[in-house]
């Protein structure tokens, strides 16, 4: 079994193709990650591929904070809440995201991309100063990157409430690597669908030189135990 986050952008991607294609590679339980701030949009996709019966495709929703008053109309559909490169700049939105995972007990989602140094993308200095304000929420970073690894391990190593997804993280030996560094309790799966081709993450998976018990850790056991309670599978 493999959950996934799939992200949602500014065109819908022919997203019930792409979600039947990622089925089809052993794909078995997403979570929709919006990447844009637009929360009608947002709501929109939802509403017209993954709340109806028909193609649900077992999705669970990763909420903008905006969407917070929707919460109950997807009841245990929702799995955190995530935080898009559009509010990464804000710090009273980023500290209305964190005060909201915390007061509901939701995971937060933060996604980067290929901006380590892009100012619009939170650093993870102010990630760090973020999670030392608010101790009890717990943080799965999207697109880590092996030139960063080594802040990465300073700032984070012994933070048990900070997990990785291995989508961005480019390397061969990748899973095997976060893994040593940060333990199979911290490292989630995700293929970075449709901005990244997914099979590089499927194969990383496949082929980890990892136990049986860490590869089924990874593939979709500490996602599990992040999601929110209400989720049922």
């Amino acid at each position: 079994m493999l959950f996934d986050s799939y992200f949602i952008l500014s065109d819908k991607h022919n997203m019930n193709n792409e979600l039947r294609r990622l089925v089809n590679l052993g794909i078995t339980y997403f979570i929709l990650h919006p990447v844009i701030c637009n929360t009608e949009y947002v709501l929109n996709c939802i509403n017209e591929f993954y709340l109806n019966e028909e193609d649900s495709y077992n999705v669970y929703i990763a909420l903008l904070p905006s969407m917070m008053t929707h919460k109950e109309d997807m009841k245990d559909r929702v799995a955190g809440i995530c935080i898009p490169k559009c509010l990464q700049h804000n710090d009273k939105s980023l500290h209305y995201a964190f005060e909201t995972g915390s007061s509901y007990s939701l995971p937060i989602f933060i996604h980067f991309r290929e901006g380590w140094h892009d100012r619009f993308y939170i650093s993870l200095d102010k990630i760090k100063e973020l999670l030392d304000d608010y101790k009890n929420v717990k943080v799965i970073i999207n697109g880590i990157n092996y030139s960063e690894i080594l802040k990465i391990i300073k700032l984070f190593k012994d933070a048990d409430n900070v997990y990785f997804d291995i989508s961005f993280f480019q390397s061969l030996d990748g899973v095997e690597t976060l893994i040593d560094v940060f333990g199979d309790d911290r490292i989630v799966f995700g293929t970075g669908a449709p901005i990244n081709n997914p099979l590089p993450s499927i194969l990383k998976i496949k082929y980890a030189n990892v136990s049986k018990t860490s590869l089924e850790k990874v593939s979709y056991g500490n996602i599990l135990n992040l999601l929110n309670s209400s989720v049922y599978l």
